[in-house]
């Protein structure tokens, strides 16, 4: 049998309609409606959260009679009565899990728990050699920095000797400049390559 849910909207409807033909309708009907001395709603008790739709056919019937006898017209009918009611479903029962299954997952928990805890302990333990790694990192780059420097240094030192040496070569011994001209030109090309130099260093660094 198909079993609907008690509504608001249906059970306004019942009310109403035993209010007027209570007295009329069987008692067996009635209990099957509105089931009496029974401490605790169940929902296996069909008038507390559900009617079959077979006795709402019923009651529509027993009203039909009933009007027809006392010759008034019915006011009722099964579609009106459906109005607002929709399918019950019965509630799932609430599965409680084994002593076994309990204790599995109490033990998977607590080796969780430990696993946790010696990451955490492994995790602390390696923290001054990291600290250490970190400090050796951070002075192998302060020596490449200073390696860098003194290379580009000599590498200019020499770079400025060398030209001083090609203006002098040119200067007084082809040319036959005086010692004061070559002397300037020597001061002014290293100048000049020294600034040069300091350039390419500074964007190198």
């Amino acid at each position: 049998m198909v079993k609907l849910r008690l509504t608001k909207t249906v059970n306004e409807k019942l009310n109403s309609i035993l209010k007027n033909y209570r007295s009329e309708l069987p008692s067996e009907l009635l209990i099957r409606l509105q089931p009496q001395d029974l401490d605790t709603p169940s929902s296996d008790i069909e008038g507390f959260h559900w009617i079959h739709h077979s006795t709402l056919a019923d009651l529509i019937s027993l009203i039909r009679v009933c009007d027809r006898k006392a010759g008034r017209q019915c006011q009722w009918s099964l579609a009106e009565l459906l109005k607002g009611v929709d399918i019950y479903t019965c509630p799932k029962p609430i599965r409680h899990g084994s002593i076994e299954l309990e204790k599995i997952l109490s033990n998977i928990k607590l080796n969780q728990e430990k696993d946790e805890y010696e990451r955490m302990i492994s995790t602390s333990s390696s923290r001054p050699f990291l600290k250490d790694q970190f400090l050796n990192e951070k002075e192998k780059q302060e020596w490449n920095y200073i390696s860098r420097s003194i290379t580009l240094l000599i590498n200019s030192a020499f770079s400025i000797i060398g030209l001083m040496i090609s203006i002098y070569w040119l200067g007084y011994v082809n040319y036959g400049w005086s010692i004061e001209k070559t002397l300037v030109g020597c001061l002014f090309g290293a100048l000049g390559l020294g600034g040069v130099e300091l350039i390419l260093c500074w964007n190198y660094l």
